[in-house]
C-alpha cells in the first residue's frame, strides 16, 4: 500500500513539474522548502 501511495504521488509530481520544467529530484530541497515555498507558488505560474 505505501509503495502504491509513493508511485501516484511521484508520477502526479511527474506530471505537473515536467509540464514547465524538468522534474527536480525530492531530495535536492528540504521537505520544508517544498511545502512552503516550492509548491504553493507552482500554481501562480
Amino acid at each position: 500500500m505505501r509503495r502504491r501511495k509513493f508511485e501516484e504521488r511521484r508520477k502526479l509530481a511527474e506530471v505537473h513539474c515536467a509540464s514547465c520544467h524538468m522534474a527536480p529530484s525530492p531530495s535536492s530541497l528540504p521537505v520544508n522548502t517544498w511545502a512552503n515555498d516550492v509548491l504553493p507558488s507552482m500554481g501562480i505560474r
